[in-house]
């Protein structure tokens, strides 16, 4: 066990609860792949989690993933995330197939619109997980500074 997976040990059964909810509530009528994704915040003694799942669309362009779900979601509930002081923060994805699949581009993108690097701790249907970093999976962003 990693020291992430230490750290996050007592919220892992909260963070595995949301994420059942969660993939239980995916629109996914044309691949059938339901995502969930959880978001867990913690700034000084509290505690918030924010869950997202995959919304389709017939238009796939217009469909969502988990992720982005649950990162708009927080922003939508005033937990933007630069505006917390945050001790840590990360992701939680949780798919129903045996291998880990990571977050897609555009995914990484929006994350890392709110933070450097943040743990990815990747769920497989058997609730097996994997740790990985954004900054792993992600090595080169388009950041405000390309607008220039």
């Amino acid at each position: 066990m990693n020291e992430i997976e230490k750290l996050i040990l007592p919220f892992e059964e909260e963070v595995i609860n949301i994420l059942k909810f969660y993939n239980d509530s995916s629109y996914s009528p044309y691949s059938n792949f339901k995502v969930s994704a959880c978001l867990v915040i913690r700034k000084n003694d509290k505690i918030v989690y924010i869950g997202g799942t995959n919304v389709e669309n017939s238009s796939y362009g217009l469909s969502i993933c988990a992720e982005r779900n649950a990162v708009f979601r927080a922003i939508a509930e005033r937990m933007n995330p630069l505006d917390y002081e945050i001790v840590w923060l990360f992701l939680s994805l949780y798919v129903p197939v045996e291998k880990f699949i990571t977050p897609c581009g555009a995914c990484r993108q929006v994350i890392s619109e709110f933070v450097e690097d943040i743990p990815i701790i990747i769920y497989n249907k058997k609730f097996n997980k994997k740790t990985l970093f954004l900054r792993e999976i992600f090595k080169e962003k388009f950041s405000p500074s390309d607008l220039k």
